[in-house]
């Protein structure tokens, strides 16, 4: 049956709708925020609901559950000066009685209860602001879809729904903003790529000119189907329908579990200073994010760091302290991190599935000449214990070896030896170029060339553009000292010095001078065997002898 409350009114489906493809099982995706409700406020707050179309575009039922799933999450933001800030939040509006209509394809016959596919039901926003049918998001898994009962309880008039301080839509303080509603479904049944969808946001208009604004907020322009409203960043970064090419949209996956989606934008703020933007919203795990690393480098500066996350309200048991934040002394990385670990406090204040946290800061390291990627730890115990997110802008790093090679190698004559160096990550600083050098003269150093090299045969020379490089046949010309060079667009890093010593006297390679080494070498010496020249001058004789007893008696 359909609630006296609810809107009966239907409207085409966008542009956004019909490009969503059905799904294997049931579907869910919210069509549509077709109006919005709003109470009288308490002091200087107001709060809020959203009407919901919601579709089943799967090929199967969904279980409709009156006080369980679906559940709805409705969330307010406000989008100005560049910036995206979730400023509203309400509880879960979970469903009452499913009526299945038109509006979403064909309408299929099924079993009752359910929301069939192809079909459409609708809930005005009047009848979702209904504080006995909304719940705390805390009483709902969103990758699971499992459902705590609703507690009881009454309040006051904006308890639960949607909060919004007057402040925050501002006409004085915000000229020009744009407003934006959302809606996130949870729901039970859904397989997990039928979750990813669940999400859509609409642009509002909001009243608030005048002596006495009412703030009552409107929908504006089509429902953005499927699309979370962290999109409407760069969609009406520059004004409505001008989008902001500067910001950068991204998503990440916690392996067999949910999905979480980024943006970041950097701002040239003159005089050598960049201010970089991130926004992360969770868009359903339940393992939640506890802290976001970015990298900076070491040697530059960071100021005006600031973090935003919207506030839980209505007894939700959830903290509203703020993260901290760090950075590490030795890698520059600035890291904000939730004020508890989940095994002190299940409670505190974590990322959570429908919201959106901002972080914010300005350094004199520009921006690297290509995207780069930010950690997000997650919240709840699991592996991994955090993850990566991608495409997105990030400061400057110049590299760094984080492995040195040895600083003394042996190799025994016409032996083979490599040498290797660990380097950090640096694909967000543009081309990199590898290139070992060798002293020629004290603090001079020339480039390696790969190549055959040295009398020795075989003698050959390869990796001088890796990090690392690979000596075969070595002879005592290649004996001296190297080091390794790393340069990027964003700086240069240099290894430590490597001491390569060629050691006739280890005649037989076994790593020490003893005299197995002078036995051997007088077995070969007398067979005129080549490898008794250690001299190299191509022939076998007595100078070959003292050569190698004078390097034998040095102990190389």
């Amino acid at each position: 049956m359909v609630d006296s409350l609810r809107r009966m009114s239907m409207v085409a489906l966008g542009a956004a709708s019909l490009a969503l493809l059905a799904g294997a099982g049931p579907d869910i995706t919210h069509q549509q925020i077709q109006d919005a409700w709003k109470s009288s406020p308490v002091g200087s707050t107001h709060s809020y609901a959203w009407g919901s179309y919601t579709c089943n575009i799967g090929d199967t039922p969904l279980a409709w559950l009156n006080g369980g799933t679906p559940a709805l999450g409705m969330n307010a933001y406000r989008l100005h000066n560049g910036r995206i800030l979730q400023i509203g939040l309400g509880f879960a509006k979970h469903a009452c009685c499913v009526a299945n209509g038109t509006g979403c394809g064909t309408c299929t016959s099924g079993p009752s209860g359910t929301l069939r596919p192809g079909c459409r039901d609708v809930y005005s926003a009047s009848y979702n602001a209904g504080q006995g049918r909304l719940g705390p998001r805390s009483g709902i898994n969103p990758f699971a879809g499992t459902f705590a009962p609703i507690p009881s309880g009454t309040g006051d008039a904006i308890w639960r729904r949607v909060q919004i301080k007057a402040g925050e839509m501002s006409a004085a303080d915000f000229p020009g903003a744009i407003y934006i509603a959302e809606g996130v479904y949870v729901c039970a049944g859904e397989a997990p790529a039928e979750q990813l969808n669940n999400a859509t946001y609409s642009r509002m208009t909001v009243a608030n000119g005048g002596t006495t604004p009412s703030y009552t907020w409107t929908p504006t322009g089509p429902s953005m189907t499927g699309q979370p409203a962290l999109m409407a960043w760069r969609n009406h970064g520059l004004g409505v329908n001008n989008p902001d090419p500067s910001v950068h949209l991204s998503l990440a996956d916690v392996p067999a579990e949910g999905r979480f989606h980024a943006g970041g934008k950097v701002t040239n703020l003159g005089n050598g200073q960049y201010m970089y933007d991130y926004a992360v919203f969770n868009l359903n795990s339940h393992r939640s994010g506890s802290s976001l690393s970015v990298a900076v480098d070491p040697a530059g500066t960071v100021n005006n760091i600031n973090f935003y996350s919207p506030e839980y309200h209505s007894g939700e048991v959830y903290s509203n302290i703020s993260w901290n934040v760090s950075r590490n002394a030795t890698t520059g990385t600035l890291t904000w991190a939730s004020p508890q670990t989940f095994a002190q406090n299940p409670n505190t204040n974590a990322l959570r599935w429908g919201t959106t946290y901002n972080y914010w800061f300005v350094s004199n390291v520009p921006p690297a000449p290509q995207l780069g990627e930010v950690t997000l730890g997650l919240f709840r115990p699991g592996t991994p214990d955090s993850i990566q997110i991608s495409g997105l802008p990030v400061p400057c790093v110049a590299p760094a070896i984080t492995s040195q090679p040895l600083t003394e190698e042996r190799a025994c004559l016409c032996g083979d030896v490599t040498l290797v160096a660990g380097v950090s990550s640096i694909a967000a600083a543009g081309e990199v170029t590898y290139r070992w050098q060798r002293e020629v003269s004290p603090g001079v150093f020339e480039n390696v060339t790969d190549g055959n090299e040295g009398a020795c045969p075989g003698g050959s020379i390869s990796g001088a553009d890796s990090a690392t490089l690979t000596l075969t046949g070595v002879s005592p010309a290649e004996a001296g000292t190297y080091r390794l060079l790393v340069t990027t667009a964003c700086g240069q890093a240099t290894s430590e010095n490597v001491n390569l010593e060629v050691c006739i006297g280890d005649f037989n390679c076994d790593g020490g001078t003893d005299g197995t080494d002078v036995e051997d070498f007088f077995t070969i010496w007398e067979s005129g065997d080549t490898t008794a020249d250690v001299n190299l001058d191509g022939g076998i004789d007595g100078s070959d002898v003292e050569l190698f007893f004078t390097r034998w008696a040095d102990g190389c």
